[in-house]
Formats: structure tokens, sequence, C-alpha cells
């Protein structure tokens, strides 16, 4: 088992955020309601991806509160990239990190591509709840693609700008479109709200080829009225697994969609 643990390199911006943002949104995230729940099936659909591929060397953009290491193992090596120094030090923590070769590197992913760290052998890339927090994410895919190797596939997940709850609140008349921004959005800094046809063209555009997209979980609500009706057991414990299954009868109008890539000449 091999472990490197790189030092912070000081980057004042990067993609036009500041290290200040990740702070604030770190610790707006650790308050956020019914989030714990929607990345328990945000990481059904991941492990999905993951047991599908079987990637050798993955790699893992944004590892949040909780990285992929501590539920796949399968792998002979994975490279996790977090700006946050709070969710760095939580990674820190993975038993995972006693058994298998994982590089862990606490800065953005683009002042990484400066640096030492080798992205030549990774084949499978995770971009977990990223994407809609960047400014300029045709940037950050350009990049990306740019230090792949050839037949690497990427998964990218992101709010869906036609989820169940938003067509809800825009025939209810509480927003003018669906790609609107919310309070939370706004609170979060998250610049963007995708379509899936925009995700698509965002990574086309990147020079990615789309294998498959998607979406999951039907979520009739906001995060805060999901949270309330949870928290005071408004709902049969069968009703969120009975929310997760109706995505068969709308199948683009999940709480997140996704996309997988693979880079291709």
């Amino acid at each position: 088992m091999v472990q490197e643990v790189f030092a912070m390199i000081p980057t004042p911006y990067i993609y036009k955020m500041e290290r200040t943002q990740i702070d604030t949104y770190q610790a707006l995230y650790d308050k956020l309601p019914f989030e714990d729940t929607m990345a328990a099936i945000r990481k059904k659909t991941i492990l999905r991806f993951l047991n599908e591929i079987k990637p050798k060397t993955l790699l893992e953009i944004g590892c949040g509160n909780d990285s992929i290491i501590n539920h796949y193992t399968a792998f002979k090596k994975c490279l996790v990239i977090e700006p946050s120094l709070v969710f760095f030090k939580r990674l820190q923590q993975s038993e995972t990190l006693k058994t298998k070769e994982v590089i862990c590197v606490n800065n953005f992913f683009s002042a990484a591509l400066k640096s030492s760290v080798d992205f030549n052998d990774v084949d499978g890339v995770l971009v977990s709840g990223l994407l809609h927090e960047l400014p300029e994410p045709e940037v950050f895919l350009k990049d990306l693609f740019d230090v792949l190797p050839l037949d690497t596939v990427v998964h990218i997940n992101v709010p869906n700008a036609n989820s169940f709850h938003r067509l809800l609140a825009l025939q209810s008349g509480l927003i003018k479109n669906v790609e609107e921004r919310s309070d939370l959005q706004i609170e979060l800094q998250q610049p963007h709200t995708f379509t899936q046809s925009a995700l698509n063209e965002l990574a086309q555009n990147a020079g990615f080829k789309v294998i498959k997209h998607g979406s999951y979980f039907i979520k009739p609500f906001t995060h805060v009225q999901m949270h309330h009706i949870q928290h005071n057991e408004l709902f049969h414990k069968n009703i969120m697994d009975g929310l997760e299954k109706m995505i068969e009868f709308f199948p683009d109008n999940g709480s997140e969609i996704f996309v997988e890539v693979v880079k291709r000449m």
C-alpha cells in the first residue's frame, strides 16, 4: 500500500473560484437538509457505473463529505482531488487508506494539473455533484479531456433542471423557468442548473463521446420539504423506495441527471 498526501499548492483563483468560497460551501453543505438521503441514492448510480467499467485506476474529483473509496474498493489505485480542507481531513480518516493505494490531493483540479500528479494510467473518472458549482464548467471539462488517456470513461452527475419538483414549482407559479436558481443554489454558490441536453452538449463540446445518460429518484418537493416529511415520518417507510422506482415512469424527471462519456479521438 502506497499513500501520498500532497501539500496545498497556493492558488488564489481556480476557474475563478476563491478558496474562501470553498470553505463557505463546506460549512453550508454540512447543514444541508435531506442531502444525506440524496447522497445515498446518488451513490447507487455511481456504484452501478463503477461495477460496470471496473476501473483499475480511479480518479475522483471532489470527494465531498464521503469519498467513494468508503464504498467501492475494487481498484488498484485511486487518485482523489478535494479542495476543501475539512473534506480532505475526513478523507484521510478512511479505513480504505490502510489497505489500498490512494493518492490524496488537497487542492483544485487545475492546480493538480500543474503539479507532479500523474494521470497517465487513469481509466475511470468520477465527477459527482461538482460541475454545476463551477463558474466555467466548459474549461474544467476541456482540461479534463486533455489530461486523460484515450478510452477513459467519465461519470458526471448534477441536479436536474427538469426535476419533478422543479416542474411542480413552475406549474405552481413559484418559478419563471426550470433553470431559475433557487435560494439554496444561490446560497451554495451554484451558478448553473443543467438540463440533460445541456449537460450532454457540454461534455461533447469538450471532446467526449456520450455513451449513457439518464436521471434518478423522483423528488416531488424541495430538500427542506423532503427533510420535514422524512424527519416527521409523514411518509410510509416504503415511499422512499417507491420514489426511486418511479423513475421508470418519469425517466427524464429525476432529482439528478448523469452522463457517462468516454475519451475517443
